[in-house]
């Protein structure tokens, strides 16, 4: 499953509500957890740091530096490991990493502060 929010339509919350409906459907369907990889907005600057450095930078207040990390970590989710090799159009290639996070079948409920 892919999703995308246009440029015309960014910062209305649409990403968490997307986020949310997929974590919805995952629990109907009875999965425990949502595992996706993504690919973190504020990477590009920091071109020379290795993504697993990266993902674990953190603001004062314990979240991520990064947007949409930090909106998936408000959603429940946790980053899990990163990937040094990611696939665009089927074909495998060396590139600056992405992240995948866990999210939590119940949301945000039980984040305590994510």
């Amino acid at each position: 499953m892919a999703a995308a929010v246009g440029a015309g339509h960014d910062r209305r919350g649409l990403a968490t509500v997307v986020l949310g409906e997929l974590t919805r459907r995952a629990s109907e369907d009875g999965l425990a957890h949502v595992i996706a990889p993504l690919r973190p907005t504020w990477k590009h600057r920091y071109p020379i740091v290795p993504m697993d450095e990266y993902a674990g930078w953190t603001r004062a207040d314990g979240l991520s530096i990064d947007p949409w990390i930090r909106t998936h970590q408000r959603m429940g989710a946790r980053v899990l490991t990163t990937a040094a090799r990611s696939t665009a159009g089927g074909t495998s290639r060396r590139t600056s990493g992405s992240s995948t996070v866990r999210r939590r079948r119940s949301g945000s409920a039980r984040c305590g502060g994510c």
